[in-house]
């Protein structure tokens, strides 16, 4: 049975660290969101998803401070260190401790989801850099040609 400051440490922890989560599932649809717009050069609309997505970031690096605060508060209570923590939380001693073990592990799956989805989000935007240099340099090249020349050839 955990004392009831605890407890109340650990709800808290706990209803912060569930919307983190949910920030992070916002955040994975948005970057589904940015294929689709690299994909169809809607730089406009994948411009606002990016500036969306970094508040959500920004918002999620505040519920870390506040769950970071919360970890050091109940560790100078109980005299455990952040690894004792953890280990009580993999432990799942308690409904509470089980509920943060689950939630934390899938917040570090959604994070490295978010990596890797904006690494292929990386690599699709700079395949169509490459394809649009490569159109622009046809068009420098056809620049070029001299518009009465190619009109005596048509001619012949």
């Amino acid at each position: 049975m955990l004392r009831d400051d605890i407890e109340r440490l650990l709800k808290k922890y706990l209803r912060l660290a569930e919307k983190k989560a949910d920030l992070l599932k916002s955040i994975s649809f948005k970057e589904i969101e940015n294929r689709f717009f690299t994909e169809a050069s809607d730089a406009d609309s994948l411009e606002k998803n990016i500036e969306r997505i970094g508040n959500m970031i920004d918002e999620i690096s505040l519920l870390d401070y506040e769950l970071s605060g919360i970890k050091d508060n109940i560790c100078r209570k109980t005299g455990m260190s952040r690894d004792g923590l953890s280990d009580f939380f993999k432990a799942g001693s308690s409904t509470l401790a089980r509920g943060i073990h689950t939630i934390e592990k899938s917040i570090s799956e959604s994070i490295q989801k978010f990596i890797n989805d904006r690494d292929r989000l990386i690599q699709l935007m700079e395949k169509n850099i490459n394809t649009l240099a490569k159109n622009i340099d046809e068009l420098y090249h056809l620049r070029k040609f001299d518009p009465e020349k190619i009109k005596k050839i048509i001619d012949h």
